[in-house]
């Protein structure tokens, strides 16, 4: 079967594949000036913190009845796509760890 080549993208047709920052940029553009108000405040609040602090304050949060295992899972789903692979390994020993 013969090819043709008219309709191909010049430079062979390959993709750049988006990065974790352009990636967060994009979808950052198309937040509300709200949520990105919130997303600071809370980095702003717990940045200084360290790991064992911060896993600290998200067991008392689940403890308290904030979130359950379904919101937990949610959140790492849409979590996911914008890390790198050892920050899906961080996320995925947190996650075991608030599920004991």
């Amino acid at each position: 079967m013969k090819r043709s080549l008219r309709g191909s993208k010049p430079g062979g047709g390959a993709q750049k594949t988006e990065t974790n920052e352009e990636r967060a940029a994009r979808i950052a553009q198309n937040m509300d000036a709200d949520t990105l108000n919130t997303i600071q405040d809370t980095i702003n609040q717990y940045g200084g913190k360290s790991q064992s602090e911060l896993l600290r304050e998200l067991k008392n949060y689940k403890n308290a009845g904030h979130m359950n295992d379904g919101a937990l899972d949610s959140v790492a789903q849409r979590l996911m796509p914008m890390l790198t692979p050892e920050q899906q390994r961080r996320l995925f020993d947190v996650m075991g760890q608030l599920k004991k």
